[in-house]
């Protein structure tokens, strides 16, 4: 299906990062962004970050210099190949950063009981050192920002900051709409060609579509459905010669547009663009706390240990070359040292998993170690002690 804009719809998303970024399970470099449509196929693997989605003035651009020419746009006024557009934006000669914009407005009693009306979605790109920034914009107190430097990556919600290593920021703008872009993308010759204009620095094709075209295009019977349903379905795409999609928009209406209440009457608009390419963008690791200053102690670690997780009150390390035992024993000697006396009853300890809480300086120190790859996974949590 498709992202409602339901209630407590951020949270949640926000919720799933954190599990997303609390699996630790490394691997490769996120891809490269893409410059098709937020829900199409993942792109070829190139430099990490992935496919496009947002535009951010915020902290992470602070070294942007100002009124920045949008680059190297060719020139040309032929039109694009056809019948399909799924180049990325990196792969094209002589492009090293650019921003996009995905707005959802919607309105009308299908919607009236949600907690928000319109959602923005800003981001920056840069090719080398690949890296990404994306700021969800609600219109509420508490938004959603996320930074992507190489393998590290960090995620805020309402100004807290969680820091993880190895894993890729997701596609925010995936499933926005009730069908997949791609499905129109790669059959641009069944749409109906409106000219010509020139979008943001590009020469591009206009293509619209309406509904009964839309049907025709769609590839799976679920979305078929839900298009079905709807009074009013059409948009449309703004394709460079180059093969790669500039910008689109959508207008969904009627009912059925909100699966939560789908006999009320409700109105939806999707806008998609790239934009300010070879811009000069700036993005920097966002100010946070260290590891320590999270947990309210200096943690003695095994040597070459490392962090790949930390928010508040909870940090992951990664240590390699020692069994859970081994580990053990580390902490249980060295945390004593430290004023920490490990509470024997509340603890338990195997060969393929271990618990352990100690009380000491204040605090409620918990460890979790289980076995991963060729060591250890140690989960620390701490909290003030009562009383």
């Amino acid at each position: 299906m498709y992202l409602q804009p339901r209630r407590g719809a951020l949270a949640l998303l926000v919720a799933l990062l954190v599990l997303l970024l609390t699996a630790c399970k490394g691997g490769p470099a996120p891809a490269a962004a893409t410059a098709v449509p937020p829900t199409a196929a993942p792109p070829p693997t190139a430099p990490p970050p992935p496919p496009p989605t947002v535009t951010a003035a915020p902290r992470a651009t602070a070294g942007e210099a100002a009124n920045a020419p949008a680059s190297a746009a060719p020139g040309a006024t032929e039109e694009p190949s056809e019948p399909a557009a799924t180049k990325s934006v990196f792969d094209l000669p002589g492009i090293t950063s650019y921003r996009s914009r995905t707005t959802v407005s919607v309105l009308g009693p299908a919607f009236e009981d949600e907690d928000f009306q319109k959602l923005e979605i800003l981001g920056e790109y840069i090719k080398e050192p690949p890296a990404q920034h994306t700021v969800i914009n609600t219109g509420q107190k508490e938004n959603l920002e996320a930074i992507q430097i190489g393998p590290k990556s960090w995620v805020s919600f309402g100004g807290n900051w969680v820091e993880s290593s190895g894993q890729s920021l997701p596609d925010f703008t995936s499933g926005l709409t009730m069908f997949d872009v791609t499905d129109i993308e790669k059959d641009l010759g069944k749409l109906n060609k409106a000219g010509s204009e020139k979008v943001n620095g590009y020469d591009t094709t206009h293509y619209t579509f309406d509904k009964g075209t839309l049907l025709k295009l769609l590839d799976k019977e679920t979305s078929k459905e839900d298009i079905a349903k709807i009074d009013v379905a059409h948009g449309d795409f703004y394709v460079a010669r180059e093969g790669f999609v500039v910008k689109w928009s959508m207008h969904l209406e009627g009912k059925g547009v909100n699966e939560n209440k789908p006999e009320a009457v409700g109105a939806m608009d999707l806008k998609h663009e790239l934009y300010d390419f070879n811009a000069k963008i700036e993005i920097a690791p966002p100010e946070m706390p260290s590891a320590s200053d999270n947990l309210g102690l200096d943690l003695p670690l095994p040597d070459g240990a490392t962090q790949s997780f930390s928010m508040e009150g909870m940090a992951v390390y990664a240590i390699p070359g020692l069994s859970v035992q081994e580990a053990t024993d580390f902490f249980t000697t060295t945390l004593p040292e430290a004023g920490f006396e490990l509470d024997k009853d509340t603890s338990s300890i195997s060969d393929e998993r271990a618990l352990l809480t100690f009380k000491g300086n204040g605090l409620n120190l918990n460890i979790m170690l289980v076995p991963k790859d060729d060591g250890v996974e140690a989960t620390v949590s701490t909290n003030k002690e009562e009383g």
